[in-house]
């Protein structure tokens, strides 16, 4: 172990191994990173070692997502991804697609609580975003029309693992009235994310 000075006079321990050195942020999103359609629920072990993080920083670290509302722990005492970043991440077009995806309790708590409008097309009634979530699964893709800023539409498409589960999207953004349109992505959007999944087929287990 070495040490290394800090402001102040303080000293500051390092330790080896794979985590020593990362930022708080790039640990965070190691955290959230590590669950997928395979892992979609976690023991707090599993975290610590898919993070390759020692147990007391995973667990400062999920305890603090708890908090926020970003993972929760259910009754067995495992994790999940929790309903905030699910209404974080909805509204734009990779978190629609992946809202559609996802687990139908998971879905209809979002859908129960209150939609919050960033714009006035942003869609906030449950019934019409139910209909929508539906008409992304029966396309493969979403359109997501000046609901986030008014100046953007964006074109999103599911990535789906070596278990055919949806763990990601791709999106792609222009701004609104610019060519090409949206329609004409699609195609686009679509073909590649269908190349990505094919790519995570072949390759069970990569990231």
């Amino acid at each position: 172990m070495t040490t290394a000075g800090m402001p102040g006079g303080g000293v500051h321990a390092r330790t080896g191994g794979p985590a020593a050195g990362r930022s708080v942020t790039s640990r965070v999103l190691s955290v959230l990173s590590a669950f997928s359609g395979e892992r979609r629920r976690m023991s707090l072990s599993d975290i610590s070692r898919r993070t390759q993080m020692p147990l007391t920083t995973a667990h400062r670290l999920v305890s603090e997502l708890v908090s926020w509302g970003a993972l929760e722990r259910d009754r067995d005492g495992r994790y999940q991804i929790g309903l905030h970043l699910w209404e974080v991440a909805a509204l734009a077009p990779r978190g629609l697609g992946l809202l559609a995806y996802a687990p139908p309790e998971v879905q209809e708590r979002y859908l129960a609580g209150p939609l919050a409008a960033f714009t006035s097309r942003t869609i906030t009634d449950p019934a019409r975003l139910r209909s929508v979530l539906a008409e992304v699964r029966r396309a493969g893709y979403v359109i997501s029309d000046r609901q986030v800023t008014l100046d953007a539409v964006s074109v999103a498409a599911p990535v789906r693992d070596a278990s055919d589960e949806v763990t990601a999207a791709l999106s792609v953004v222009v701004r609104h009235g610019d060519d090409p349109l949206p329609g004409a992505l699609v195609p686009v959007v679509v073909t590649t994310a269908r190349g990505l999944s094919r790519w995570l087929r072949s390759h069970p287990g990569r990231p």
